[in-house]
This record gives structure tokens, C-alpha cells and sequence, in this order.
């Protein structure tokens, strides 16, 4: 479905954001930045496809291990946004935990409950973590218990 999608039109913006997806789920990192690039390049500056795209090579970035990246490519998806996203405050917190930030990560984490109830929840961090990867539910795990003791 998606090569089909491509093949009718090689800028789609969403159909390259998943190949780029299901690249990086097999490991295919070259790939799986290529596709983002040119997802990118398809998508219409300060639109909402160029927001999704930020959004989701951030995602990707993490996975990576590149911080940074992330962190950057989720900062231009906020800006694009225009807004206050819910997703930065529990992104922000997951990404500051992971490289041992441990103070930045509460403050946004206790922004996300704050603004969020169900991230103060055992039941709710649960039901908001359940499709991520096994990684980042262990992160987000122990950020919680640490928020939660307080």
C-alpha cells in the first residue's frame, strides 16, 4: 500500500513518513533518513505535513540515541504547531531522563501531570505508553516511579 502510494506519487509526504518508519523498525537507519529528508522536502514549509514530519524523525532520532536531534526536531514540530502541543512536556521529560538529566526530566514530567492527569496515574502513564517501544516504556517507567516518590 504504501510502495503503491509512492508509486503514483513519489512526495507523498505520509507514504514516505511511514516507509521512513518501517525502515527504522528494520534497522535500515540510511533509508530511513533518506525518506525523512525527502518527506521533508515534499511538504510545504509551516504546514502540518512539515510539522507530522519533524515530529516523527524526532521519534526516530531518539530511538537513534541522538538526543539532540530529537530534541531539535521537536522543537520545530512545536513551533510549527503554533500551539502548546500535549506531546512536549512527556517528550521533553523522556528525552532529559534518557540522557540522565534526571532533574529536567521531573520538572517536565510534572508539567505533563499537571496538564495532563492521566500522567499522574499508574493506570494512566500505562494506557498513554502502551504502544511505545519496550526502551522507552522502561524510561518513562522509571521517570514515573521517581516523579511519583516525589
Amino acid at each position: 500500500m504504501i510502495q503503491a502510494a509512492l508509486q503514483k506519487n513519489p512526495r507523498n509526504v505520509s507514504a514516505l513518513v511511514h516507509r521512513a518508519h518501517l525502515y527504522g523498525e528494520m534497522g535500515d537507519r540510511e533509508r530511513e533518513l533518506r525518506d525523512y529528508d525527502a518527506a521533508l522536502g515534499a511538504s510545504e514549509p509551516a504546514s502540518p505535513q512539515r510539522r507530522h514530519v519533524h515530529w516523527s524523525r524526532g521519534w526516530s532520532r531518539y530511538d537513534q540515541g541522538d538526543i539532540e536531534g530529537a530534541l531539535s526536531d521537536r522543537a520545530e514540530a512545536e513551533r510549527l504547531h503554533g500551539g502548546r502541543p500535549a506531546w512536549v512536556t512527556y517528550t521533553r521529560a523522556l528525552a532529559y531522563w534518557t540522557v540522565g538529566d534526571h532533574a529536567t526530566a521531573l520538572h517536565w514530567y510534572a508539567l505533563a501531570a499537571s496538564g495532563y492527569p492521566e500522567w499522574g496515574t499508574d493506570e494512566g502513564m500505562e494506557q498513554r505508553i502502551r504502544y511505545w517501544s519496550k526502551p522507552q516504556q522502561a524510561r518513562m517507567r522509571a521517570l514515573y516511579a521517581h516523579w511519583k516518590a516525589g
